[in-house]
């Protein structure tokens, strides 16, 4: 795929949704809505995330206030089945757990999939299926202005954890029997989606490159893959 001058040549079978700042198709550098390059996902605004064409090629730094949504679609939904979702992104420390990127809700009707910085300022991956909390805590700590690829798949009974292409010391964790990922609520970037009535929260003091989600479960080749093709970009 071309994104503007910067050719990124990520796994495209079952990519539904994919936004990179440096694609001037996906962020013209400027304005308030930012598009996804596979569906057509619209992702609007709320208070001043802003472009950064300093870092590697393209960023949108976030500070603690403002996030991007891209609302609610059927095409990110995993259901019962296997998913990918995939950020290059960095944080620095801020109000305790801060979300990269969240579908779904954290309620008592909530539904979600994100990757997030945990209580404890640890990498996580992590699923709620509105009964379980699952999730895959990395021992990185990643509250330190270091960009990192981090990737969370769903891969029949196990949830697995890539950090910079290869798979986490504490994953899989088993899912067996785990039910549907199914939410009504939006895809946010920046932040987390808190409770039924759709107020934000666990805001990113940080900065996003890219996310990408997929409708299965990529190898850990593919997962490698993802991460040599853009890796010159960030690190």
């Amino acid at each position: 795929m071309n994104f503007g001058s910067i050719r990124t040549p990520i796994i495209t079978d079952g990519l539904v949704f994919n936004m990179d700042a440096a694609n001037r198709a996906c962020y013209p550098k400027t304005g308030t809505t930012a598009t996804d390059t596979i569906n057509s996902l619209a992702g609007t605004f709320s208070s001043t995330p802003t472009f950064d064409s300093a870092e590697g090629q393209g960023v949108i730094d976030f500070d603690d206030t403002d996030n991007i949504n891209f609302g609610d679609n059927d095409v990110l939904d995993w259901g019962s089945g296997d998913g990918t979702i995939g950020s290059w992104c960095k944080c620095a420390s801020g109000n305790g757990v801060q979300d990269f990127v969240m579908k779904g809700a954290y309620s008592t009707n909530g539904k979600n999939y994100s990757l997030i910085l945990s209580t404890s300022e640890k990498l996580m991956f992590a699923i709620d299926d509105n009964t379980t909390f699952k999730s895959v805590e990395s021992a990185t700590t990643g509250n330190d202005n270091t960009y990192r690829y981090l990737v969370g798949v769903r891969d029949g009974n196990n949830l697995r954890f890539y950090i910079n292409g290869i798979e986490d010391g504490n994953s899989p964790t088993d899912i067996t029997g785990y039910g549907s990922l199914d939410s009504t609520d939006p895809l946010i970037i920046g932040a987390g989606t808190q409770g039924a009535g759709g107020g934000r929260g666990n805001y990113l003091n940080g900065s996003v490159g890219s996310v990408h989600i997929y409708n299965r479960a990529l190898s850990a080749n593919e997962v490698l893959h993802n991460y040599n093709a853009l890796k010159s970009r960030f690190e």
